[in-house]
């Protein structure tokens, strides 16, 4: 054999497998879709290949050499072997399976809609591992290599992890934003919050970057208007709680707000602006695409999240 086998194309070896079978080069040619002329320039090819004549005509039709019919048996197993590998997707029955899930988060999807998925899990899977992780700024390194499997990030964070180079997304979260406050707060003692009261206080921000300004400092600048940010944080749950328990205002996505104030004493106030929604994807890499059970876990957290993107 001139060459090593894994140099020769595999279309030649699906070449070699029909013509074993059918003994004929039309019908081989059939059988791969190609034209007989392709089917005789293969078989030139794989008689350099093996320093075979391989297929013999006689009376009329091929016979296959003795070489030939000794290739036939390990080469129908191998095409098989290798049909079998890239047609059938691994099975993932999250009743036995014992995987390891992991997801990236900012810290108010533990508080307020997790735990409704970490029941679900320890129900239907209950050998099945759960990770949960903040988010880091080596996030796409960790997808790319199978060490974090998912991550839920709002715009606000998107381009700082530089998470649109390459990755997969879909939109997991898209609610209305509102404002908290403690219950005697002067703001808060009218039925609805003025802009004018709003622009007055000051305000907590909820920043995973470092950045004091967000949306709403967008919608106020289109108005000519500017707020006063007395601090920022990296917690969703801690912004509520200092809104709850000084003179601040926060304004967040109506889930972390209602539970907030429920728990903090505070109240809920629509903004008094026009505000864009809050808006947060799914992301994942493409490698793990196809993957059985990390799909499972994509579809756990889409189901979960359902209430929140009205």
């Amino acid at each position: 054999m001139r060459g090593k086998l894994n140099d020769a194309d595999l279309r030649l070896l699906r070449v070699l497998d029909a013509v074993l079978e059918t003994r004929d080069v039309t019908r081989a040619s059939e059988i791969l879709s190609v034209t007989p002329s392709a089917v005789s320039h293969s078989l030139r090819l794989l008689r350099a290949l093996f320093d075979d004549p391989l297929m013999v005509r006689t009376r009329g039709r091929f016979e296959p050499t003795p070489r030939a019919l000794a290739l036939q048996p390990a080469l129908r197993h191998g095409l098989a072997q290798l049909a079998a590998l890239v047609e059938v997707e691994p099975e993932f029955d999250p009743a036995t399976s014992r995987r390891r899930f992991s997801l990236a988060t900012p810290d108010y999807q533990l508080f307020v809609i997790l735990p409704m998925l970490v029941a679900r899990v320890r129900e239907i899977a209950p050998q099945v591992d759960l990770r949960f992780r903040p988010l880091a700024a080596d996030v796409l390194d960790q997808l790319a290599t199978g060490a974090l499997d998912l991550v839920i990030a709002g715009a606000e964070v998107e381009a700082a992890l530089a998470l649109d180079r390459e990755v997969m997304r879909s939109r997991i979260i898209a609610e209305p934003f509102c404002c908290v406050l403690r219950e005697d707060h002067p703001a808060a003692q009218a039925a609805t919050l003025s802009l004018e009261a709003y622009v007055q206080a000051p305000h907590v921000v909820v920043s995973m970057t470092g950045e004091d300004s967000d949306q709403v400092d967008s919608a106020l600048a289109a108005r000519g208007l500017r707020r006063r940010v007395a601090a920022t944080v990296p917690s969703f749950m801690a912004a509520a709680w200092y809104a709850t328990s000084s003179d601040m205002i926060a304004t967040l996505p109506r889930t972390v707000a209602l539970r907030a104030a429920a728990r903090n004493q505070g109240v809920v106030r629509p903004p008094p602006l026009a505000l864009p929604r809050s808006i947060a994807y799914l992301w994942w890499h493409p490698r793990f695409q196809s993957d059985a059970g990390h799909g499972w876990w994509r579809k756990a957290l889409f189901d979960v999240f359902a209430p929140y993107r009205d």
